[in-house]
Protein backbone atom coordinates (compact mmCIF):
# COMPACT_ATOMS: atom_id res chain seq x y z
CA UNK A 1 0.00 0.00 0.00
CA UNK A 2 3.21 2.55 0.37
CA UNK A 3 3.92 1.69 -2.82
CA UNK A 4 0.42 3.12 -3.97
CA UNK A 5 0.40 5.94 -1.65
CA UNK A 6 4.16 6.20 -3.87
CA UNK A 7 2.15 6.45 -7.08
CA UNK A 8 -0.17 8.92 -6.03
CA UNK A 9 2.19 11.40 -4.50
CA UNK A 10 4.23 11.44 -7.92
CA UNK A 11 1.60 11.77 -10.10
CA UNK A 12 -0.09 14.90 -7.35
CA UNK A 13 3.45 16.30 -7.41
CA UNK A 14 3.66 16.32 -11.14
CA UNK A 15 -0.37 16.93 -12.09
CA UNK A 16 -0.15 18.90 -14.71
CA UNK A 17 2.43 16.81 -16.56
CA UNK A 18 0.46 13.33 -15.68
CA UNK A 19 -2.71 15.32 -17.06
CA UNK A 20 -1.09 16.53 -20.10
CA UNK A 21 0.06 12.38 -20.87
CA UNK A 22 -3.54 11.59 -20.03
CA UNK A 23 -4.98 14.48 -22.80
CA UNK A 24 -2.65 13.09 -25.37
CA UNK A 25 -3.05 9.50 -24.25
CA UNK A 26 -6.88 10.18 -24.72
CA UNK A 27 -6.08 11.24 -28.40
CA UNK A 28 -4.26 8.80 -29.41
CA UNK A 29 -6.31 5.54 -27.39
CA UNK A 30 -8.78 6.17 -25.17
CA UNK A 31 -10.29 3.20 -23.87
CA UNK A 32 -6.83 1.62 -21.73
CA UNK A 33 -6.44 5.66 -20.45
CA UNK A 34 -10.52 6.02 -19.61
CA UNK A 35 -10.01 2.92 -17.11
CA UNK A 36 -6.63 4.13 -15.81
CA UNK A 37 -7.97 7.75 -14.76
CA UNK A 38 -10.84 5.90 -13.27
CA UNK A 39 -8.74 3.73 -11.05
CA UNK A 40 -6.27 7.36 -10.43
CA UNK A 41 -9.38 8.89 -9.72
CA UNK A 42 -10.26 6.32 -6.84
CA UNK A 43 -6.51 6.28 -5.61
CA UNK A 44 -7.14 10.05 -5.05
CA UNK A 45 -4.13 10.80 -7.10
CA UNK A 46 -6.36 13.07 -9.43
CA UNK A 47 -9.65 14.64 -8.99
CA UNK A 48 -12.71 13.06 -10.68
CA UNK A 49 -13.50 16.71 -12.08
CA UNK A 50 -9.74 17.33 -13.31
CA UNK A 51 -10.16 13.78 -14.96
CA UNK A 52 -13.30 14.61 -16.97
CA UNK A 53 -12.76 18.10 -17.84
CA UNK A 54 -9.55 16.47 -19.75
CA UNK A 55 -11.86 13.73 -21.40
CA UNK A 56 -13.82 16.18 -22.85
CA UNK A 57 -11.68 18.14 -23.60
CA UNK A 58 -9.39 15.39 -25.17
CA UNK A 59 -12.55 13.67 -26.43
CA UNK A 60 -13.44 17.13 -28.79
CA UNK A 61 -9.90 17.06 -29.76
CA UNK A 62 -9.72 13.77 -31.26
CA UNK A 63 -12.82 14.28 -33.18
CA UNK A 64 -11.80 17.20 -34.89
CA UNK A 65 -8.04 15.84 -35.16
CA UNK A 66 -9.27 12.90 -36.90
CA UNK A 67 -12.05 14.22 -39.22
CA UNK A 68 -9.77 17.03 -40.49
CA UNK A 69 -7.05 14.14 -40.86
CA UNK A 70 -9.09 12.51 -43.52
CA UNK A 71 -10.13 15.75 -45.30
CA UNK A 72 -6.38 16.27 -45.64
CA UNK A 73 -5.65 12.85 -47.00
CA UNK A 74 -8.63 13.41 -49.27
CA UNK A 75 -7.10 16.90 -50.66
CA UNK A 76 -4.21 14.88 -51.44
CA UNK A 77 -5.82 11.76 -53.21
CA UNK A 78 -4.20 9.50 -51.31
CA UNK A 79 -5.33 5.98 -52.00
CA UNK A 80 -2.93 4.04 -51.04
CA UNK A 81 -2.83 0.53 -49.50
CA UNK A 82 -3.76 1.54 -45.89
CA UNK A 83 -6.16 3.59 -47.14
CA UNK A 84 -7.74 1.19 -49.19
CA UNK A 85 -7.35 -0.98 -46.24
CA UNK A 86 -9.63 1.28 -43.98
CA UNK A 87 -12.53 1.31 -47.01
CA UNK A 88 -12.69 -2.38 -47.04
CA UNK A 89 -13.11 -2.50 -43.56
CA UNK A 90 -15.47 0.60 -43.02
CA UNK A 91 -17.50 -1.40 -45.99
CA UNK A 92 -17.54 -4.63 -44.20
CA UNK A 93 -18.45 -3.54 -40.09
CA UNK A 94 -20.44 -0.40 -41.18
CA UNK A 95 -21.94 -1.83 -44.35
CA UNK A 96 -24.66 1.39 -44.36
CA UNK A 97 -22.34 4.29 -43.10
CA UNK A 98 -22.96 6.12 -46.48
CA UNK A 99 -26.87 5.63 -45.75
CA UNK A 100 -26.71 6.29 -41.95
CA UNK A 101 -23.60 7.93 -40.95
CA UNK A 102 -24.79 9.32 -37.73
CA UNK A 103 -25.60 5.58 -36.65
CA UNK A 104 -21.89 4.26 -38.05
CA UNK A 105 -20.05 6.54 -36.17
CA UNK A 106 -21.88 6.23 -33.28
CA UNK A 107 -21.47 2.82 -33.28
CA UNK A 108 -18.25 2.19 -34.17
CA UNK A 109 -16.92 3.91 -30.72
CA UNK A 110 -18.72 0.51 -29.22
CA UNK A 111 -16.84 -1.20 -31.72
CA UNK A 112 -13.24 -2.04 -30.90
CA UNK A 113 -10.09 -1.34 -32.94
CA UNK A 114 -12.89 0.63 -35.44
CA UNK A 115 -13.33 4.00 -34.28
CA UNK A 116 -10.62 5.91 -35.47
CA UNK A 117 -10.73 4.66 -39.16
CA UNK A 118 -14.64 5.76 -39.12
CA UNK A 119 -13.15 8.88 -37.95
CA UNK A 120 -10.56 9.59 -40.63
CA UNK A 121 -12.70 7.76 -43.32
CA UNK A 122 -15.27 10.55 -42.18
CA UNK A 123 -13.58 13.23 -43.08
CA UNK A 124 -12.01 11.42 -46.08
CA UNK A 125 -15.62 10.79 -47.47
CA UNK A 126 -17.22 14.67 -46.20
CA UNK A 127 -19.76 13.86 -43.92
CA UNK A 128 -21.60 16.84 -42.78
CA UNK A 129 -19.18 18.02 -40.36
CA UNK A 130 -22.03 18.73 -38.05
CA UNK A 131 -23.39 15.27 -38.09
CA UNK A 132 -20.32 13.46 -37.33
CA UNK A 133 -19.41 15.69 -34.63
CA UNK A 134 -23.47 14.78 -32.76
CA UNK A 135 -22.31 11.45 -33.54
CA UNK A 136 -19.16 11.14 -32.47
CA UNK A 137 -19.68 13.49 -29.16
CA UNK A 138 -22.65 11.95 -27.79
CA UNK A 139 -21.44 8.84 -28.01
CA UNK A 140 -18.02 9.55 -26.22
CA UNK A 141 -20.40 10.96 -23.67
CA UNK A 142 -21.68 7.51 -22.53
CA UNK A 143 -18.66 5.97 -23.27
CA UNK A 144 -15.84 7.75 -21.37
CA UNK A 145 -18.34 7.65 -18.41
CA UNK A 146 -18.71 3.86 -18.44
CA UNK A 147 -14.73 3.51 -18.66
CA UNK A 148 -14.26 5.81 -15.98
CA UNK A 149 -17.07 4.27 -13.78
CA UNK A 150 -15.62 0.80 -14.89
CA UNK A 151 -11.91 2.04 -14.02
CA UNK A 152 -12.91 3.65 -10.57
CA UNK A 153 -14.85 0.73 -8.88
CA UNK A 154 -12.70 -2.27 -10.57
CA UNK A 155 -10.02 0.01 -8.50
CA UNK A 156 -11.91 -0.47 -5.39
CA UNK A 157 -12.77 -3.94 -5.77
CA UNK A 158 -8.66 -4.74 -6.22
CA UNK A 159 -7.95 -2.87 -2.97
CA UNK A 160 -10.54 -4.94 -1.16
CA UNK A 161 -9.22 -7.72 -2.71
CA UNK A 162 -5.29 -6.67 -2.42
CA UNK A 163 -3.50 -4.19 -0.31
CA UNK A 164 -0.15 -5.52 -1.88
CA UNK A 165 0.92 -3.15 -4.31
CA UNK A 166 2.05 -6.02 -6.44
CA UNK A 167 -1.23 -7.86 -6.83
CA UNK A 168 -3.03 -4.65 -7.07
CA UNK A 169 -1.43 -4.07 -10.40
CA UNK A 170 -1.31 -7.75 -11.32
CA UNK A 171 -5.03 -7.73 -10.65
CA UNK A 172 -5.96 -4.21 -12.83
CA UNK A 173 -3.56 -5.16 -15.37
CA UNK A 174 -5.33 -8.47 -15.89
CA UNK A 175 -9.14 -7.12 -15.73
CA UNK A 176 -7.41 -4.42 -18.62
CA UNK A 177 -6.25 -7.11 -20.79
CA UNK A 178 -9.95 -8.90 -20.13
CA UNK A 179 -12.06 -5.74 -21.03
CA UNK A 180 -10.09 -5.61 -24.53
CA UNK A 181 -10.36 -9.34 -25.25
CA UNK A 182 -14.94 -8.97 -24.19
CA UNK A 183 -14.79 -6.13 -26.07
CA UNK A 184 -13.12 -7.98 -29.11
CA UNK A 185 -15.38 -10.55 -29.03
CA UNK A 186 -17.90 -8.08 -28.60
CA UNK A 187 -16.92 -6.80 -31.92
CA UNK A 188 -16.26 -9.78 -33.75
CA UNK A 189 -20.09 -11.04 -33.03
CA UNK A 190 -21.16 -8.03 -34.01
CA UNK A 191 -18.88 -8.34 -37.53
CA UNK A 192 -20.54 -11.73 -37.83
CA UNK A 193 -24.22 -10.60 -37.46
CA UNK A 194 -23.36 -7.53 -40.14
CA UNK A 195 -21.84 -10.22 -42.43
CA UNK A 196 -25.30 -12.57 -42.33
CA UNK A 197 -27.68 -9.73 -42.79
CA UNK A 198 -25.73 -8.77 -45.47
CA UNK A 199 -25.60 -12.50 -47.22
Amino acid sequence: MNTINLLNHFITSHQTFSLLILLLWIIIEGEVVLIFAGILTHLGAVTFWQVLYIAIAGSIMKTIIWYYLGIFLSSRRMQNRLFSFIERKINYVLPKFKQKPFWSIFISKFIYGMNHFTLIFSGYSKVNFKTYASAELSSSAIWLTALLSIGYFFSSEAIKISHNFKWFTLLIVAFIIGFVLLQKLASFIYELSEENLNK
